[in-house]
């Protein structure tokens, strides 16, 4: 089986106001949801998802527009309208409060949803998350420039070349460039591009709005654990330091010799971090192999 088959193996939808949002439910206990980054999809958590369902319910979710889940060209792609989706589908499903647990553009979805929504949150884990103006995200976001966006379109749905782009960002992302194989590539770039969703991807870029995330994080009531790969060459690991100083209540892990994906990278060190902090009886775990030292950065 292919890592997509694994990963989808059991995968679930929900026909929602606005398109189908698919996701895989394993496990039982307090339920923990997985907001991926773009342009990829639940794909990313494959490392993570069945450790956490050890003692949680867990929900991998694509979010609209990407993986398997609903394509509609003229959807809400922006963050609150993102937001909005997995509030839906919370609320379909009957869950919540939910730990929420995002990936760089997925936090700022988690975040927002915590901040309109805080009766639906317990807890949120931020993984290198797109917050703050500046990192790659907001250059990507001239993709806004009409003739720009067409290009970067026609380029992505050319599977040679698209392949050699995606190929050369997950590089980047990666602290190690060898984590991108051909087969990791060719497993992202075949859910990127399925139903067109290069153009939900370039549309979600276009509306993404960091200073209206980062207006959202003082206002932040729940308790948030920040992980953040102090190689990361995507968004400046500074962000990290910021983030934790604005957040009213947070704690900060930044982990050496990993990138922009920590969860792909040292998937184990992620698991454990993020299950002793979304289930207290177990996060004595995490101090067993992990010392910090005085500015919060975890050290094996």
């Amino acid at each position: 089986m292919s890592e997509i088959d694994v990963a989808y193996r059991d995968a679930e939808s929900a026909d929602l106001p606005g398109g189908r949002i698919v996701y895989v439910r394993r496990g039982s206990g307090p339920p923990t949801v997985l907001l991926h980054g773009i342009p990829l999809s639940l794909l990313t958590w494959r490392h993570n998802i069945d450790h956490l369902a050890r003692t949680a319910t867990v929900l991998a979710v694509d979010l609209r527009g990407f993986g398997r889940s609903g394509k509609p060209v003229n959807a809400d792609y922006t963050v609150p309208g993102h937001a909005r989706a997995i509030e839906d589908l919370l609320s379909r499903l009957d869950l919540g409060p939910v730990n929420l647990v995002g990936s760089s553009y997925g936090c700022a979805v988690a975040m927002t949803l915590a901040d309109v929504a805080p009766a639906r949150v317990s807890k949120l884990v931020l993984i290198n998350p797109v917050c703050y103006p500046g990192g790659r995200h907001s250059a990507a976001r001239l993709a806004r420039i009409g003739v720009l966006g067409m290009a970067a379109r026609s380029s992505l749905r050319h599977a040679a070349l698209g392949k050699r782009i995606l190929a050369s960002r997950l590089r980047s992302s990666y602290a190690s460039f060898t984590q991108a194989t051909p087969e990791v590539v060719d497993a992202y770039y075949e859910l990127l591009t399925r139903e067109h969703g290069e153009k939900t991807y370039l549309a979600t870029l276009r509306c993404l709005d960091e200073l209206e995330v980062a207006r959202r994080v003082p206002a932040l009531t729940r308790e948030a654990l920040i992980i953040w790969g102090a190689q990361d060459r995507v968004l400046p690991v500074a962000d990290a330091q910021r983030l934790d100083s604005e957040l009213p209540s947070s704690r900060l892990e930044i982990l050496d010799g990993v990138g922009h994906f920590p969860h792909e990278e040292v998937p184990d060190r992620v698991n454990r971090l993020i299950a002793s902090f979304t289930d207290p009886r177990r996060r004595d775990e995490t101090h067993a192999d992990v010392r910090m030292d005085g500015l919060g950065r975890a050290r094996s």
